[in-house]
């Protein structure tokens, strides 16, 4: 049975739940600190609003229950790891939330601990005071805490959602919201320090400013000392146990063989993927270890003990990318016994014999639009001509459709035949403007086509004619390939559908087809052409789609922009 699978699943949530219940007592500071744009007194008043709740018996139980929970499951976490040989992405997730609680120590006993044992500080102005006024230093340190926290927080609620259907849809509008109250915060908490210090002597501020004295401030000073020198021990202590239980299960190592001659020997409970880390075999891992991709899939080949079922995210995972029934991922597996596997995916180091660690480059989803240009007959013209002159049509079309591309921001993919397939979103831009991009270039392609073929009605006999899929979704977007034909791609549902609306606009004698997810995202004013179900090669649902003409994308774009939806 595995030791660790349960129990790490229940981590999980726990963190989950605990994390959620301390970003949203975060939110509201962060409202409180942008509420001091209008004034000190509109920002304590809305404190004695959105603070009432945890100022509760309830209140206080959940929020410092949850916060002692979140950094518990954490350094539950870090004990139950094998190895702390981890991609740079999650040793940062890891760093930053250790080092929260020690940043955020100093204000909790300055503001409970203060006012709980000695009745200071007397109210929000006093504690913005001490750190903009008394201590600036202070303030700068807790500014710098609020925005790490803001942003861990934020990445948390992300990687919480971006599964949901949903979310694709309303994620910019998230951000941009999230990005907006952390600066409004900031600015406001800055600008507020001229503002206290000509208001000192003002009577709102006299009341609410207490000088503390000396030695409350010498005992606050050794309390926050004696937490935080318990916290790093805390640390150190998490490290030493594991350490030893390492040590110990060390002595009843199990032998993992991979079926290219490596040898692993690790404690049992480690998974199959940190045994290749701390043993430095090739193995891919294109999420990190979590279980959202498939590339680390492994061959049960033989095991001295059952090993235990898949959990149900990880038969998912399997079951999307059609493995048979020996094959589990290495990142779940955890034997408990001698062990022999086969990686389904080899890593091409492990091809020539070399045995360094291989640099997988990293992946990761996106939010992308793709496109599939294709040209419609291109096989009887070809069969007119003497193959060079094929070979300069073609490179007439390459061009016209490349810098189509790139003057709207996209990214020329590949060439495929006469087919090119195009990225947009890849620079980061919002979801909306890259749609917007993509619906560009595909009339601009369309316009120089029909121009292309003005200019050489005497020699090309035959009109040329294009067909566009376009498709907006999550794409896995990376560096892949081997030696010199590597180059950044992107892999995924998303992109099948854009190849499979290509196929479709042919059969639809249409020069483009559009997903609903792209059109709606886009924004546009107006439809570019009839909506339609499609049935789409390989998906059980029809897709809805708009079924474009030139002239009917052209009138689309020039339309004003429908109102950004709230």
């Amino acid at each position: 049975m595995n030791p660790f699978g349960e129990t790490s699943a229940w981590i999980v949530r726990a963190r989950l739940i605990s994390g959620l219940v301390v970003f949203l007592f975060v939110l509201t500071h962060v409202l409180n600190h942008a509420a001091l744009l209008e004034s000190v007194e509109a920002a304590d008043s809305l404190r004695r609003v959105l603070g009432r709740p945890w100022r509760t018996p309830p209140g206080t139980i959940l929020l410092y229950g949850a916060l002692v929970i979140h950094i518990a499951m954490t350094l539950v976490t870090l004990f139950q790891r094998h190895t702390l040989i981890l991609p740079a992405r999650q040793m940062v997730q890891i760093l930053l939330g250790l080092l929260i609680p020690y940043m955020l120590i100093e204000h909790v006993v300055s503001t409970r601990v203060a006012a709980s044992m000695f009745g200071y500080p007397p109210g929000y102005a006093g504690v913005v005071y001490a750190l903009r006024i008394s201590n600036p230093a202070l303030g700068v340190q807790q500014a710098i805490a609020l925005m790490i926290v803001w942003i861990h927080g934020c990445l948390g609620v992300h990687f919480w959602l971006r599964y949901r259907p949903w979310y694709s849809a309303v994620s910019p509008y998230l951000l941009g919201l999230a990005v907006v109250l952390l600066m409004l915060a900031l600015i406001a908490f800055a600008n507020v320090g001229p503002v206290l210090a000509i208001e000192r002597r003002s009577p709102y501020l006299a009341e609410s400013t207490i000088d503390v004295p000396l030695a409350v401030q010498a005992q606050l000073g050794m309390i926050i000392t004696s937490m935080r020198g318990g916290y790093v021990m805390l640390i150190v202590l998490t490290l030493l146990a594991r350490q030893i239980r390492i040590a110990r299960q060390s002595l009843s190592a199990i032998t993992i063989r991979y079926e290219h001659g490596a040898v692993a020997r690790v404690a049992p409970g480690t998974s199959i993927l940190e045994a290749s880390r701390m043993s430095g075999i090739p193995h891919y891992s294109i999420c990190g270890g979590n279980g959202r991709c498939s590339t680390c899939r492994v061959r049960i080949l033989q095991s001295a003990k059952p090993v235990a079922p898949p959990s149900a995210a990880e038969r998912a995972t399997l079951a999307r990318s059609k493995s048979a029934p020996d094959v589990r991922l290495a990142c779940q597996v955890r034997p408990t016994a001698n062990i022999r596997v086969a990686q389904v995916l080899t890593p091409p180091d492990r091809l020539s014999g070399d045995s360094r660690v291989v640099q997988v480059d990293a992946a990761r989803e996106r939010q992308v639009a793709i496109m599939f240009c294709d040209l419609r007959q291109f096989t009887s013209i070809s069969e007119q001509r003497l193959p060079y002159d094929v070979v300069f049509l073609l490179n007439r079309y390459f061009a016209l459709v490349g810098q189509a591309i790139e003057a709207h921001g996209g990214h020329v993919d590949k060439f495929i035949g006469d087919g090119v397939m195009a990225i947009f979103g890849l620079d980061d831009r919002p979801a909306q403007e890259a749609c917007r991009n993509a619906l560009a270039a595909a009339a601009q392609i369309l316009a120089d086509i029909e121009s292309l073929n003005i200019d050489e009605a005497n020699d090309l006999k035959t009109r040329f004619r294009v067909a566009i899929g376009l498709h907006f979704g999550i794409a896995v977007v990376g560096v892949m390939g081997f030696g010199n034909a590597t180059g950044l791609t992107a892999v995924g549902d998303t992109v099948n559908i854009a190849s499979r609306l290509e196929s479709s606009a042919k059969e639809h004698d249409a020069a483009l087809m559009v997903s609903e997810a792209l059109v709606s995202e886009a924004a546009l004013g107006a439809s570019p052409g009839i909506l339609e179900n499609i049935a789409i090669r390989g998906r059980k649902d029809p897709l809805r789609c708009h079924v474009c003409q030139a002239d009917g994308l052209a009138r689309a774009l020039r339309a004003p922009m429908e109102p950004v939806r709230a």
